[in-house]
């Protein structure tokens, strides 16, 4: 199955109709243009930059990296990382390796509640696959039956990779899940808003024309 995934690749249209296609676009039409990611860490909150050629090539082999965690396609990943550049990364890494990500806030100090936001997450998805960074890992250490991996080690492997700039693990389709978003849980346990590639295109088109952007 992971032989056959490999050797994909995508076909750009002229009318992006998933989330796949924008990020082809965007690396064909603009390589040189650059994304500017806010650092958390730093104390003035610097902004760093990558060229949507750089992005592009980081975030595919990341994707083709992901594969050798042997998910089936359609597998949800709770990305739970603080960095913006490394969120972002991880969801256009998840979504070009056919998996759904679902982006997850800061977890709770109280145990009680981290572990049953945990458990409950693992039940709602059917999956307990995580990629976090060593300090998330560590929050989440002491609930079993999780599936934990570290964007540091997928980084690594992801650098014995060059994928070629239009590689896909999976062609998604205008309604396939793309993103699972959480809701903010203040009457219980977070609820998760499925949103296709489909839905997110049309929110992003209908706010682009009304502010008037450009592309």
């Amino acid at each position: 199955m992971v032989s056959i995934a490999i050797t994909k690749t995508s076909v750009v249209s002229a009318q992006p109709n998933t989330l796949q296609d924008v990020i082809a676009q965007a690396v064909n039409r603009y390589p040189s243009h650059e994304l500017g990611f806010i650092t958390s860490s730093a104390h003035d909150s610097s902004i760093q930059t990558k060229t949507f050629s750089a992005f592009n090539q980081y975030v595919r082999n990341l994707a083709r990296a992901m594969l050798q965690w042997g998910k089936p396609t359609g597998s949800v990943v709770v990305v739970y990382l603080t960095e913006h550049e490394d969120n972002m990364a991880a969801v256009w890494a998840c979504l070009l390796a056919g998996y759904v990500p679902c982006l997850q806030p800061a977890l709770s100090a109280q145990q009680a509640h981290k572990e049953g936001h945990v458990a409950h997450i693992k039940n709602l998805f059917g999956s307990a696959t995580w990629l976090t960074n060593e300090l998330g890992a560590e929050q989440i250490s002491t609930i079993s039956g999780l599936e934990v991996h570290l964007l540091s080690e997928l980084k690594g492997s992801a650098e014995t990779f060059s994928v070629s700039a239009d590689w896909v693990a999976y062609e998604a389709k205008p309604d396939d899940e793309a993103i699972l978003f959480l809701t903010s849980g203040s009457t219980g346990f977070s609820k998760a808003v499925v949103h296709t590639h489909r839905t997110i295109l049309a929110a992003c088109r209908a706010k682009g024309e009304s502010y008037g952007l450009t592309s």
